[in-house]
């Protein structure tokens, strides 16, 4: 039995006890002075009644707690539990079931006097309360029995109960500190609710632990009050307001693993929302020095950087305003930085307080980074992002949100819980927009918007639906480019453009910069000069913060050398006051020596899927020694000392080298600012860093190498079973080699197999024995995984077995990628190649491809599948027509059979193919793939055919009334209209019904193209006449060939006005 079960238990025993005691006290009357008789009776069947009830519940029946019980969170308090502990709780949940199963017996004795009480009530004549009429029906001796065993009773709740209760209120207090440092990492609003669930604890500690339980009122003499109360448990006694006030605390016991029950829920459910780059771009960017943007915030009657008095228009719209906010401004003018300052200060806490009032509000914040992890520049980071962001202060949102998620969602497993789909996402953030009853408003901080890896039209278009509700507003940020201007430009007081508003925060800076100068005083300048120097600083940055940062650190060099004034003045004038010629200049002032080591940094950190750590660029050195350095040379062991001693001379050679156009965040290298990356991006800047670097230089092979050598290195530290418990972080490396092989298929050929070695030989390496999996199967799987495509096809074409496993079938592997790349396709293709079955197992490749690209939340897959003819593909490699296949539980709704049931998303492959090209956007313009698809379907034998049509019409009922909802680009409506009349050319030559598809499609098609499908279908419904889209067939013998070119002319006709 868990814990929490034997404390409801525990608490039957303490009521069973308590209630008894009460029927035996001779105070308890059993009827009053009218009517004795029927109300002696009806308080027999309450007592009976309570009785029966306390027999099930001794029982144990009905004592359950919250579905993620004591287990998990016994889990979360303790970790890994500690047997002495353990055996010792055990001890105590044994003893309280004992006591039950005592009381219990009790109780059936009990029953069993009142039953007989109830039925010869009359022969034992009239009697005042339960214990004369006890007395009536019992003996003595039995009398006296039952008060010692409620003594007994009451002695072994001291005895058990207590250090039982006592261990309880222990763990619960480990929990809550767990779960208040868990709340703190993930910032969620719970820690009001644990400082009284704490108080509530602390006060029942004291009951146990204090001697509130004493009848005679005597202080024990020592602080050890439970162990006192045990000792003495044959004078102390719990009388009526003991047994009460235990049962209270039992009461709040419970309650209380309750409430930290659901406070785990939610933090494991915010758990599976995070990720771990999410709060990078807001933690990387520059905290706003000191005095600057106060302007922003200023209330009504403070001063503003024009010399106007009144609030910013940012402010007026914290406080007021609806809708969306828009913060333009040029490269490098700060907006980041604003951002940051706006969303993170208590001045906007307070405008928002006003502006949501009398709800409360509540602020989230997203960063684009473009030159971050995939992730933090897409539409899924940012609404997961927001998401957990309003979940984390609006919990309670969550189990309406999310129900069947909420249900699903385990205290211990949310890091391993299942992905979130942009269905799931978008969803949710809609639902939270048209709540009706939602006990907060949100305010949305997006910076950079213009750093969307996607479309920024359907961006805008989303942000823009969305700020239509009352429970939300956006402020955004970004460049000003067309897009945003004619989305959110119109409104003059809803925007600003940075650059033109910053002057007096230059000036600031610039003032402050100067002050903290260590030579600032040795030098001679007059106030007048220096004023001058800041002046002009300020006028030729044209309120663009990155330039002014970027003059003062040439300003610093020339106040080390001791310039003079009019030195200083020529820096200034020689500086360009355009960014992208500011940077050109920076590179152009690097050592000559050092500029092929400079062009090939910047083209690896340019080339960067993500920002590499400093680590990586140190392993990079030792290619300037060996080409071939990650296969050659000896990994050296070092000291933490000697390691960091390294970095460090390594993060100067990459200021010194790289004009200080990198620079290292956390032991990440990263770009000065997003700018610095666009710039190098230019078609001028690539062709200059390729001559500087070398046209020996392969971007990709040395990005590949550096990481094989870092894996090198730390394989050296671990463990074959750590490797195969964790997914190395070398793998990352794996997304350079497709493009390495390209360079030089020969070199990266090698590096791959080197690695393929270090895994055979590594410590540790036998351990794989004992899974029956040879010890680089881990590495095998990252190439699948990683979609290594030409190593993959030269590794199948030597030994087709190699990566054959035990665990699942090569070809899932590949496709259980979240995202597909071309060369995933290609070793899919190849698979199939080699006649890799497709339909092994219930969960085969085939049913696996089928549920993925058919699902709504994965457009991307069905995009790709269609593009490459996947499905057809699998169906010419015998993938099978005939088995169900169920889609992720995200639709809007089951699909509809032709007889109007659901069947809960289990269709045939056709259906789900046919329906997902119907509904993505994107089908028409992969036309010739798509219906080359579904011949393919449909190319079988007649009794089959009948079959899939059937279930395609089924799917059409639905998609198309669907469709008909929705605004349509004309190429869609023709595209639809195409497939709608091939399945019925279909349908017409074996002879189905498809009259009920007829008022979806007129829904869908209302003019003339409807009617004319309406006409074909009806066609085949009231005649039975056999067309095609090819020259006339001959007709079935049983049709006269008179009806079949009556029919055929008319058909003509038709066609005609649908191709109109």
């Amino acid at each position: 039995m868990e814990a929490l079960a034997a404390i409801g238990l525990a608490s039957n025993v303490v009521q069973f006890v308590q209630f008894v005691s009460g029927l035996v006290s001779t105070a308890n009357e059993i009827h009053d002075s009218i009517d004795g008789t029927s109300r002696r009776s009806n308080e027999l069947e309450k007592i009976y009644d309570h009785l029966s009830a306390f027999s099930r519940g001794l029982r144990g029946e009905g004592s359950s707690g919250p579905s993620n019980g004591g287990g998990p969170l016994r889990n979360l308090a303790f970790g890994q539990p500690d047997p002495t502990l353990e055996v010792s709780l055990q001890s105590h949940i044994r003893s309280v079931e004992d006591l039950a199963a005592d009381c219990n017996a009790l109780c059936g004795e009990l029953l069993e006097t009142v039953r007989d009480l109830r039925v010869n009530g009359a022969r034992y004549g009239p009697f005042k309360s339960f214990m004369a009429a006890l007395k009536t029906a019992w003996k003595r001796k039995k009398i006296e029995s039952l008060e010692k065993r409620l003594d007994g009773f009451r002695s072994m709740i001291l005895l058990h109960l207590f250090p039982f209760l006592s261990h309880q209120q222990s763990f619960m207090l480990h929990a809550l500190t767990s779960l208040r440092d868990e709340g703190f990492k993930l910032r969620a609003d719970q820690a009001a609710k644990l400082d009284d669930l704490a108080a509530g604890l602390r006060e029942l500690k004291n009951n146990l632990e204090m001697p509130t339980y004493r009848r005679d009122g005597k202080q024990p003499s020592d602080d050890s009050s439970a162990g006192y109360l045990i000792r003495q448990m044959e004078v102390a006694k719990l009388n009526s307001s003991d047994m009460e006030q235990l049962e209270s605390d039992i009461s709040n016991l419970v309650l209380t693993e309750q409430s930290l029950t659901l406070i785990a829920k939610e933090q494991a459910f915010l758990r599976s929302l995070d990720f771990v780059s999410r709060p990078r771009r807001h933690d990387d960017l520059q905290t706003a020095h000191t005095k600057t943007f106060e302007w922003v915030l200023e209330e009504p009657g403070d001063a503003q950087p024009d010399g106007n008095r009144g609030p910013s228009l940012l402010s007026t719209w914290l406080r007021y305003g609806d809708g969306i906010f828009w913060v333009s401004g040029k490269a490098g003018s700060g907006k980041s930085t604003l951002m940051k300052w706006t969303a993170d200060h208590d001045k906007t806490q307070k405008a928002l307080e006003k502006w949501a009032s009398p709800k409360k509000h509540v602020i989230a914040a997203h960063y684009f980074w473009s030159g971050g992890l995939k992730i933090q520049k897409s539409q899924k980071g940012l609404i997961q992002t927001l998401l957990y962001d309003i979940f984390r202060m609006s919990p309670e949102l969550i189990p309406e949100i999310y129900p069947r998620r909420w249900s699903k969602t385990s205290l211990l497993d949310s890091e391993n819980s299942k992905e979130w789909t942009m269905h799931e996402l978008l969803d949710a953030l809609r639902q939270i927009a048209n709540h009706c009853d939602v006990r907060a408003k949100y305010c949305v901080f997006i910076d950079g918007i213009d750093e969307f890896e996607g479309d920024h039209f359907e961006l805008c278009h989303l942000l823009k639906g969305l700020s239509a509700s009352p429970n939300f507003k956006f402020c955004l940020s970004s460049r000003p480019w067309n897009v945003f201007e004619d989305a959110f430009g119109v409104d003059s007081t809803r925007k600003l453009y940075l650059h033109d508003l910053t002057r007096q925060d230059i000036l600031i800076y610039i003032k402050s910069w100067f002050a903290q100068h260590p030579r600032r005083n040795e030098s001679n300048f007059s106030n007048a000069q220096m004023q001058g120097i800041i002046n002009t600083i300020t006028q030729r940055a044209q309120g663009v913060f990155l330039w002014v940062f970027l003059a003062l650190k040439s300003l610093r060099d020339g106040l080390v050398n001791g310039d003079k004034f009019l030195d200083l003045q020529r820096r200034l004038e020689s500086l360009p006051t355009d960014l992208e010629d500011f940077f050109k200049h920076m590179l152009d002032l690097v050592d000559p020596f050092y500029h092929k080591n400079m062009a090939r940094l910047l083209r690896i950190a340019v080339n960067a899927r993500q920002s590499l750590n400093l680590q990586f660029y140190y392993m990079h050195e030792y290619e300037y020694e060996d080409t071939d350095y990650a296969i050659n040379m000896p990994v050296e062991s070092h000291t933490p000392e000697g390691i960091e001693a390294m970095l460090v001379e390594c993060r100067r050679r990459i200021n010194a080298r790289c004009g200080g156009l990198l620079e290292v965040k956390d032991d990440r290298v990263e770009f000065l600012h997003r700018t610095v990356r666009d710039f190098l991006l230019t078609d001028e800047m690539s062709n200059y860093l390729s001559e500087k670097g070398g046209a020996d230089f392969m971007v990709n092979l040395s990005t590949l190498k550096g990481f094989v050598f870092l894996f090198k290195s730390w394989m050296q530290s671990t463990s074959w079973l750590a490797l195969a418990e964790e997914q190395p972080f070398w793998s990352h490396g794996l997304e350079y080699a497709n493009d390495a092989i390209g360079e030089s298929k020969e070199a990266a050929f090698a590096h791959l197999d080197a690695v393929e070695d270090l895994y055979l030989n590594m410590p540790g390496s036998r351990d794989s024995d004992f899974l029956d999996v040879k010890p680089d199967f881990v590495f095998r799987c990252e190439l699948l995984k990683s979609g290594v495509d030409r190593y993959v096809s030269e590794k199948l074409n030597d030994e087709p077995l190699f990566f054959d496993s035990v665990f699942e079938s090569p070809l899932c592997t590949v496709m259980n990628q979240p995202q597909w790349t071309t060369g995933h396709v290609r070793v899919i293709t190849h698979f199939l190649n080699l006649g890799c079955d497709v339909n092994e197992d219930s969960q085969s490749p085939w049913y696996l491809l089928v549920q993925r690209a058919c699902s709504i939340d994965e457009a991307d897959v069905f995009t790709i599948a269609i593009e490459n003819s996947l499905f057809s593909a699998f169906l010419k490699h015998g993938a099978k027509r005939d088995i169900r296949i169920q889609l992720t539980a995200n639709l809007d709704e089951p699909p509809l059979l032709l007889d109007g049931s659901h069947n809960n998303g289990i269709r045939l492959p056709c259906a789900h193919v046919i329906g997902a090209i119907m509904l993505h956007e994107s089908s028409y313009k992969f036309s010739h793939q798509c219906l080359g698809t579904i011949d393919d379907f449909l190319n079988v034998d007649p009794p089959e055919v009948e079959l899939q049509l059937h279930e395609i019409m089924s799917a059409f009922q639905v998609q198309l009334l669907k469709l008909s909802k929705q605004k349509l680009d004309l190429r869609r409506v023709s595209f639809i209209s195409k497939i709608i009349q091939k399945v019925t050319r279909k349908a017409i030559d074996v002879g189905l019904e498809m009259d009920r598809i007829i008022p979806s499609v007129k829904a869908l098609f209302p003019g003339r193209k409807g009617s004319a499908l309406v006409d074909l279908i009806r066609k085949k419904q009231d005649s039975g006449y056999y067309f095609d889209k090819s020259p006339l067939k001959r007709a079935p013998a049983d049709i006269p060939a008179a009806r079949v070119n009556k029919r055929a002319k008319s058909y003509r006709v038709s066609k005609v006005s649908i191709r109109n």
